[in-house]
């Protein structure tokens, strides 16, 4: 800031105006570009994605500072960032085909005794692995996990059936 000041004194006029001229034309690659930093954030925007931007559909090719290369049924198309935030987006799925699932269990065992016991099930996926949370009431408890890929969600529920776990998809605090 000090450095810029100091520039600003040496001719106040010329170089104030050269400065404004300078933030006005960097202006939209800058926000483009912290926009961008936004949008690696988000963990289901990655290489391989199936993502939808207005009438485009396609596949995430590349993840550049400015935008993104998307491959469509009609080629290849690249989507600043700041495009994509005033359109809107919506991701299909990732290239793995894993999705995470959240279901609340009742169940009276504690959260340490459910996890050790998830670890014996092969079709979760410990890559991403289970989370358990405990809700307001003592007995339910909040799952979310990620299979297998080839995993299913019924010989998941059927494990936790055998166990005496029942499942519900969503909480409700008077039952």
């Amino acid at each position: 800031m000090l450095l810029v000041l100091d520039f600003i004194a040496i001719n106040y006029v010329v170089h104030g105006l050269f400065l404004v001229i300078i933030g006005a034309l960097g202006y939209m690659p800058i926000r483009n570009y912290i926009s961008g930093l936004l949008f690696h954030m988000n963990p289901l925007i990655a290489k391989g994605s199936m993502i939808t931007i207005d009438n485009y559909k396609g596949e995430i090719k590349q993840m550049l500072p400015q935008g993104m290369v998307i491959s469509t049924e009609s080629g290849q198309s690249f989507f600043k960032y700041v495009a994509i935030d005033k359109s809107g987006f919506s991701i299909t799925s990732k290239d793995t085909g894993n999705y995470r699932h959240t279901i609340y269990l009742n169940t009276d065992v504690t959260k340490a005794k459910l996890l050790d016991f998830l670890f014996t099930n092969p079709i979760l996926n410990f890559k991403e692995p289970p989370t358990v949370r405990e809700t307001e009431l003592p007995s339910v408890l909040k799952l979310q996990y990620t299979l297998e890929e080839g995993g299913n969600d019924e010989d998941f529920l059927a494990f936790l059936a055998e166990h005496n776990i029942t499942t519900t998809l969503t909480f409700n605090k008077e039952s």
